[in-house]
């Protein structure tokens, strides 16, 4: 735990201290939105629509793969914002690359599990003998089916997933694409040990549940304007948290990893 609270303060201090690449990180984070926004608003209904529609198609994945090869990159070395940024520029594509089977998975855990979802109630109710087809326990397999396909969705999409794609991006920006593609058994190895999975967990409540206990909260007001005003700042603060949260949970496994390396190098340099 000690050293897990060290990745943290380390990653926070570089996060912070660096004003000009925080400033980049926001702005980055805010084209995001914005691209994501107009992408989902705009009707396909006009030729210039649809064009608009086709380039922040393109735009929103290059902007997302810059800001978290920022957030990987910000750790690796010791860096003035202007070459953060040019790394990062020239290194976002890896990250969209080797993303590419992760995603394929992202899709193939929805597209499968909402299959076996639909099915599964079918399917208990199949196996239930005729005499109890109205009994309260009938219904309890089809509960623990649907909450057991439901948790291992979750874990998939929201946990296992995002662990491994995060630490072969930190492989992929330290030690290049080919040779983290080489070796993303390691990769994963490390991306699932007890440390690593601690930071993530920790990351993930103020990136992920924070913003939306923020988000989905009520505060109601008399005043249209103060409820307005009090709106537009939980929507503010939730995306800072979700921003602050992310890029610090990257910095903190990316210390995790130079520890972890660096405490096996005297095994392997003695083997």
């Amino acid at each position: 735990m000690k050293s897990i609270l060290q990745a943290f303060g380390v990653a926070s201090r570089r996060f912070f201290t660096n004003w000009r690449a925080l400033i980049v990180f926001i702005l980055l984070y805010a084209a995001l939105i914005l691209a994501l926004y107009c992408f989902f608003a705009t009707r396909e209904a006009t030729l210039l629509q649809v064009i608009v529609t086709f380039v922040l198609a393109l735009v929103a994945p290059v902007l997302f793969f810059t800001l978290q090869a920022m957030g990987v990159e910000y750790m690796q070395d010791e860096q003035n914002t202007a070459s953060l940024m040019k790394q990062s520029l020239r290194e976002f594509w890896k990250l969209m690359l080797i993303s590419i089977p992760f995603a394929a998975l992202v899709w193939l855990s929805i597209f499968l599990l909402g299959k076996i979802h639909v099915d599964a109630p079918a399917a208990a109710r199949a196996i239930t003998p005729p005499g109890r087809s109205g009994s309260g326990s009938a219904s309890q397999p089809i509960q623990w089916a649907a909450l057991g396909l439901s948790t291992l969705q979750f874990l998939l999409i929201y946990v296992v997933i995002p662990m491994s794609a995060i630490h072969l991006w930190i492989a992929t920006a330290r030690d290049g694409l080919g040779h983290a593609i080489k070796r993303v058994g390691h990769a994963l190895r490390n991306a699932f040990g007890p440390g690593s999975v601690v930071i993530y967990v920790v990351g993930l409540l103020v990136f992920g549940v924070v913003p939306y206990l923020l988000v989905s909260m009520t505060m109601h007001s008399k005043n249209p304007w103060v409820e307005f005003g009090l709106l537009v700042s939980r929507l503010v603060v939730a995306a800072l948290f979700s921003l602050f949260g992310l890029i610090i949970t990257l910095g903190a496994l990316t210390v995790r990893t130079k520890e972890v390396a660096s405490s096996h190098q005297p095994v392997a340099s003695s083997q």
